[in-house]
């Protein structure tokens, strides 16, 4: 893909929509193509891994506990917190159709991070609106 579409695809994602366009093209320089096929897993619940991915084609279902959660589609960015902070895997992202993805790693994307400061602000409204989300969803019951 060449980097102007790849520019063009990460413009598509809400965190990074607001970017200005040689920003993104920093982060489209460090992404990786990657592609599934049906019914193979793009992330593994609990697995420690360090980086994020965005949809570019295709559709992918999003389970907790085996329970699905959401199915996503082009545009979609999903991992996006252990590209800042590694930890186990909060669910489990299956390919529902071939899928083409980028995939951004961990430390590229902190030295996008240091010399483009806008990427981190962006990161800071997607938590934010993150947070305020998840105050508005319904607690599970205490057992």
């Amino acid at each position: 893909m060449l980097l102007i579409e790849r520019v063009a695809a990460l413009h598509r994602v809400p965190i990074f929509a607001e970017l200005y366009e040689h920003t993104l093209a920093e982060i489209a320089q460090i992404v990786e193509e990657v592609t599934f096929e049906p019914g193979e897993e793009i992330i593994r619940e609990g697995a420690m891994e360090d980086w994020m991915f965005v949809l570019v084609d295709g559709r992918v279902q999003i389970d907790i506990g085996g329970v699905e959660i959401s199915i996503l589609e082009p545009g979609a960015a999903f991992g996006e917190l252990a590209i800042l902070d590694p930890a186990p895997r909060a669910a489990t992202v299956t390919a529902l159709e071939s899928s083409l993805l980028f995939r951004i790693g961990h430390q590229p994307f902190r030295d996008v991070m240091h010399e483009q400061p806008e990427v981190m602000a962006a990161l800071l409204v997607m938590l934010t609106r993150m947070l305020r989300a998840s105050r508005n969803m319904p607690s599970a019951p205490l057992e």
